[in-house]
């Protein structure tokens, strides 16, 4: 089957958003299938034998006016050798009424992903269009649902459980190669953005160090904007009036994530809020397939991760101090941590095995395109 797969951004690397990176699992996994992406120009475009990239965009983070024009160039039609279009992206109001006048989109099967569905914008039965929606949360299924839209199904997200599961015996090589050796490690992988959980980390930070006073800390966080670059500087101005010795690696744009999850005891995401997020975050996976407990906020939908086993801690959002208290419960008891490992990697593989999510995208592509 011909597949014109459409994520928000081009499909190139860095895999550092969640929705790009949901499609280029699936086109690696479902090998039966042609996948024409959109690229960029002058970019490295993703490799796999099954993938067509069309290099449109001139940049691997377009402007809103690069992405009209885009969706444009689909008015005038594509060659008749796309059977399906699979779309994973949240839709916004311009987009939504861009792709209503899109002639194949009438004409052919269409399937909508949405990654997103608590991002803090409103949701309106008028921004889908697809013959068949997908969402990855059961959050979102009532949410699409109480829309009164009747064609969503639920389907989780999913992350190479092999891939990740090698870290688990690896944790001091890693630690050894970033210099954290003998020590314990935290890994936030979040936004500096407001509610995106850095200044709760940052509070809690002082309480847990007063406890650990060894522990190290990694922020591995993406600059998506001038106003992200001021806040990560004002949190090194902080952590550096509190000794000289470092306490905190500062990483931007991370090519690969498995160096700071192998190195990580806990992966931590307090989030105030789930804007820019989607519903249940792929580090998050990773790091549980790795055998790394998470401790998180308690916020919908990132909270469902949580619902099936123990595989880490939820805290109320914004509450350094409950937060503190759970790291550092986790710091001191090596055994808990070992069994919330393995309830982890027990969950990922149950329930968020990227081959079991791409087999029931497999049986909708067959079911839409009958």
């Amino acid at each position: 089957m011909n597949v014109f797969m459409i994520t928000s951004v081009p499909m190139v690397p860095p895999w550092d958003q969640g929705d790009k990176n949901l499609a280029y699992a699936l086109t690696t996994i479902l090998q039966g299938h042609r996948f024409r992406i959109l690229t960029t120009r002058n970019g490295q475009a993703p490799v796999g034998g099954n993938l067509k990239p069309e290099p449109i965009y001139r940049s691997s983070h377009p402007s809103l006016f690069q992405k009209a024009q885009v969706f444009w160039r689909l008015l005038l039609g594509h060659p008749d050798d796309i059977d399906l279009y699979h779309l994973i992206y949240r839709p916004y109001a311009l987009s939504s009424w861009l792709c209503r006048l899109l002639p194949e989109f009438r004409r052919r099967p269409t399937l909508h992903t949405v990654p997103a569905t608590a991002d803090g914008g409103p949701l309106s039965g008028r921004l889908f269009f697809a013959h068949k929606l997908v969402v990855l949360s059961e959050y979102g299924l009532q949410a699409l649902r109480g829309l009164g839209l009747t064609n969503v199904v639920r389907i989780p997200p999913g992350v190479d459980v092999s891939r990740w599961a090698a870290l688990q015996a690896q944790a001091d090589q890693w630690k050894a190669r970033l210099g954290l050796d003998g020590h314990p490690v935290l890994l936030f992988p979040g936004h500096y953005g407001p509610g995106q959980g850095a200044d709760v980390l940052l509070r809690a930070l002082p309480l847990i160090r007063a406890r650990v006073p060894d522990v190290r800390v990694i922020f591995a966080c993406r600059l998506r904007s001038a106003g992200d670059r001021e806040r990560e500087r004002k949190i090194r101005e902080t952590v550096s009036r509190w000794g000289p010795r470092p306490m905190v690696g500062f990483y931007n744009t991370v090519a690969d994530m498995r160096p700071f999850i192998g190195t990580a005891d806990l992966t931590l995401l307090p989030l105030e809020t789930m804007r820019h997020k989607v519903d249940i975050p792929l580090t998050l996976l990773e790091s549980l397939a790795a055998g790394k407990p998470i401790v998180i906020s308690n916020l919908p939908p990132m909270n469902e991760v949580l619902r099936e086993a123990t595989a880490g801690l939820a805290v109320p959002p914004g509450d350094a101090e409950a937060l503190a208290e759970a790291v550092v419960d986790l710091l001191r008891n090596p055994d808990e941590r070992a069994r919330m490992g393995r309830e982890g990697q027990k969950l990922v593989e149950e329930y968020f095995n990227i081959h079991r999510v791409a087999q029931q995208y497999n049986q909708l592509y067959q079911e839409i395109s009958a």
